[in-house]
């Protein structure tokens, strides 16, 4: 049987796609520097790397395949996460907008965990942080730690909290972590603050 010249490059194609190589741009296969851009698909939540270009082609709006997930990072200085009631003291907040519905992920040694946020909490927490409601779905997340008396909370993208929970990870030690977690947490929040900028009430930030 004669195999058809186009049929090696589809079956490398498809095995490309099946296995994302990190270094390349997972729609034009364009090779990707350190640092690039992510997009999500909002059915599924997953992440994909892009390259500048493919990125541009995906704004942050509804009813795209991908939307383009944003850089900016900002601090809530003076928040308040008593109306979350939080059993750990580390979890980030996103809003998927398939269902509208608020998760909340608390990472773990097995990967972030996920569980329903109740939606009148949440709202007490807009009563307090009215500039939440800006939170995009999908994309950008709202991170609280308060481990150790730590009063960290920042609005960021979403691919962020997953370096995050990847990095935890790969240093967890039994079963609160270890000092090497410790250690991960304080170089997280200390880069976080450093490429911050304050959210105020009345727009993006200061």
């Amino acid at each position: 049987m004669t195999v058809p010249a186009s049929f090696p490059a589809l079956r490398r194609l498809s095995q490309r796609r099946s296995t994302p190589d990190p270094s390349r741009c997972e729609l034009c296969g364009s090779p990707l520097g350190g640092e690039h851009p992510h997009l999500v698909e909002p059915p599924t939540g997953k992440l994909a790397c892009a390259c500048p270009a493919c990125a541009l082609l995906f704004p942050a709006r509804p009813g795209v395949r991908f939307k383009r997930v944003p850089r900016d990072v900002f601090e809530l200085p003076e928040f308040d996460a008593t109306a979350l009631s939080m059993p750990i003291g580390l979890a980030f907040f996103c809003r998927s907008s398939v269902d509208g519905k608020m998760t909340v992920l608390y990472p773990s040694p097995a990967g972030p965990t996920p569980a329903a946020v109740d939606e009148n909490a949440w709202q007490a927490i807009l009563d307090h942080a009215p500039e939440l409601s800006r939170m995009e779905a999908d994309v950008q997340a709202l991170l609280v730690h308060r481990i150790g008396g730590a009063r960290d909370t920042f609005l960021l993208p979403i691919d962020l909290c997953y370096e995050l929970v990847g990095r935890l990870r790969l240093q967890w030690r039994g079963i609160s972590g270890g000092e090497e977690v410790r250690a991960e947490l304080i170089a997280f929040f200390k880069r976080m603050r450093e490429r911050s900028t304050p959210m105020r009430k009345d727009g993006p930030h200061a």
